[in-house]
């Protein structure tokens, strides 16, 4: 989707700008946006700006925030449910939503989709479930997304927010206790790239290829191929003495 905002010179530089910028820079710049006090009156723009340009570079609304750093803002909410809209028709513009009178969603006409998105969204006020219903999303698809989710996949990474610490010092412990020759540096990248696989393999359910995709749209991702991540799977369930994978969780350690 073309920028929100008509493009002027400015923004044309302000664009080229954000694409030279660190990722790192842009997701701290665009979480600092979302959590203006005035966000509906200074945020809003400067973040779909931001918001953009994480799209274009692949990293799914999932791994852009947490949603309990808006949840009490229809500000908010209306800004994050916008993207994950705009998220769902870069990435599966063919969709075909059950509730006909939102299929508009995905026209393929810019200014045409963004209004129909405005229009379903309410300001802010329909209930993800309502939203998810209306669209027909898959549990995948509805993985990528940010407010747009049901509550079994809210209570998921509800989870794994949880466990996160934990698992990133049993993830290390078994790194830097084993006995290969690599420098410090090259185990602290095993260690962080690890910790990635871990939490996209929870949002997938451990299947390989699954968690390869999402582990690709993360911050500091990459593609891999598919038995690439099926070797770093097996070293994570070592670590963490994961047995067979459960549907819905983390295992027993």
């Amino acid at each position: 989707m073309q920028p929100i905002n008509a493009p002027t010179e400015r923004t044309q530089r302000l664009a080229a700008a954000l694409a030279a910028a660190p990722l790192d820079n842009l997701l701290s710049r665009y979480r600092r946006e979302l959590a203006h006090r005035d966000f509906a009156v200074q945020s809003d723009a400067a973040a779909n700006r931001l918001a953009e340009e994480l799209d274009r570079r692949g990293i799914a609304p999932v791994f852009r925030v947490l949603r309990d750093d808006f949840d009490h803002c229809p500000y908010l909410i209306e800004h994050v449910a916008l993207r994950d809209l705009i998220w769902l028709r870069q990435r599966h513009p063919a969709h075909k939503v059950a509730w006909l009178q939102h299929r508009g969603v995905f026209h393929p006409d810019d200014d045409k989709a963004l209004k129909a998105m405005r229009h379903l969204l309410w300001e802010g006020r329909r209930p993800p479930a309502q939203l998810i219903k209306a669209l027909a999303l898959t549990l995948e698809q509805a993985a990528e997304l940010a407010w747009i989710i049901p509550a079994p996949i809210a209570a998921r990474r509800r989870k794994i927010a949880g466990q996160r610490d934990r698992v990133a010092e049993k993830i290390a412990g078994a790194v830097r206790s084993s006995r290969d020759r690599r420098s410090d540096a090259e185990k602290d990248a095993t260690i962080r790239r690890r910790a990635a696989i871990w939490q996209a393999a929870e949002l997938a359910d451990w299947s390989p290829t699954r968690t390869a995709e999402l582990f690709a749209m993360m911050p500091g991702g990459e593609p891999l191929p598919r038995n690439v991540i099926g070797n770093q799977l097996a070293a994570i369930k070592e670590a963490l003495n994961y047995k067979t994978p459960r549907v819905g969780g983390a295992q027993g350690t």
